[in-house]
């Protein structure tokens, strides 16, 4: 009877991590991609894309070693808020240096 509950718990908690983990890795690839493009785009008005491209790669890398060590590191489904956490700080940055961008193109 006890064998039971735990495996219903268990099972809940795999697909309570498991859902998390689809949706962060959504956003941390949606995130990777928009700093991929505000890179390629600040190179375009520098006239110096590849160099651009380059720091937007290594950006990029650096956020998703950041979103993957803190989910390693926070493995506990209470805990996966940091990560969360973490990609919307990320995207906050992302939209503001948009908009800057935005304007200053104008």
């Amino acid at each position: 009877d006890t064998i039971g509950v735990r495996g219903i718990t268990a099972m809940t908690d795999i697909v309570d991590v498991v859902v998390l983990r689809f949706v962060g890795a959504t956003f941390l690839h949606a995130l990777a991609s928009g700093l991929m493009g505000y890179y390629w785009a600040v190179g375009k008005l520098r006239n110096s894309v590849k160099k651009y491209v380059m720091i937007g790669i290594a950006v990029a890398t650096i956020v998703h070693v950041i979103f993957n060590t803190l989910i390693l590191t926070f493995q506990n489904i209470d805990f996966l808020i940091y990560p969360s956490l973490f990609l919307v700080g990320a995207s906050f940055f992302l939209f503001k240096d948009f908009e800057k961008l935005k304007a200053r193109s104008k």
